[in-house]
């Protein structure tokens, strides 16, 4: 049975004016939070030196690079101005894990041409398990769905994502790039002559009661996701 929420839409494409209280005191807390240093992930406040360590693996960054490259060099100049970032920019942190526009950033998908969209699934696709990537389409194509459900075609959409670039790729020195909406979030910095740094993505699903009648085959998503437990990336807390 489908059950649509009787509140307010809140859109995934552009700001809400005037953004619902709840929403502005989240926006507030974060633009609060991104004007502070970044001092690392912590449970208490106080941050664990070493908890991570990084060690050389020979795992190479090269077909990362090259998928981002590809991506950037299907955009026009606009884009790629308003799509690529420094790669120690404050861009990392800013993004919430709501489907409402609060701090959005890069490129939306939606607004990509068919071939352009193509280029940028390939760069998370060479960034992912090959079942990971079917759990990340899954979830998107699940977001389309309950579009078809509510009709409300301005919060949900496959391809309400945003895309970044940090940085210039290259197998030789850092960058990095991000994939973000309602859910999910991909984080992830490759350096040179490491295994790459992902974050764990936050791979949510819409709620099940509205996704029980669905007719696609990508439904499984839901499970996967109830196994993974995946939280929020790590990097933007």
């Amino acid at each position: 049975m489908l059950v649509i929420p009787n509140r307010r839409p809140g859109p995934s494409a552009l700001r809400l004016e005037p953004l619902p209280e709840v929403l502005q005191r989240l926006l507030e807390l974060g633009q609060r939070e991104l004007a502070q240093d970044f001092r690392g992930i912590t449970a208490d406040g106080r941050v664990v030196p070493g908890l991570f360590p990084i060690s050389r693996t020979g795992v190479t960054t090269e077909r990362l690079a090259k998928a981002a490259t590809a991506y950037l060099r299907s955009l026009t100049p606009d884009q790629r101005l308003r799509g690529s970032f420094e790669v120690k920019s404050v861009a990392w942190r800013q993004w919430c894990n709501v489907h409402p526009f609060l701090m959005r950033h890069g490129l939306c998908l939606r607004d990509l041409d068919a071939s352009q969209r193509e280029v940028a699934l390939a760069l998370v696709r060479e960034s992912m398990s090959a079942s990971g990537f079917e759990t990340a389409r899954n979830v998107m194509k699940l977001n389309d769905y309950v579009r078809e459900l509510t009709g409300r075609t301005e919060e949900y959409d496959e391809w309400y994502y945003w895309i970044s670039i940090m940085g210039a790729p290259s197998s030789s020195e850092p960058w990095g790039w991000q994939i973000d909406g309602s859910e999910p979030v991909l984080l992830q910095d490759p350096e040179p002559g490491r295994a790459d740094r992902i974050r764990p993505p936050s791979t949510g699903c819409p709620r099940r009661r509205e996704t029980d009648a669905r007719p696609y085959s990508h439904a499984g998503a839901h499970a996967q996701w109830e196994r993974l437990r995946c939280g929020p990336a790590p990097s933007a807390l």
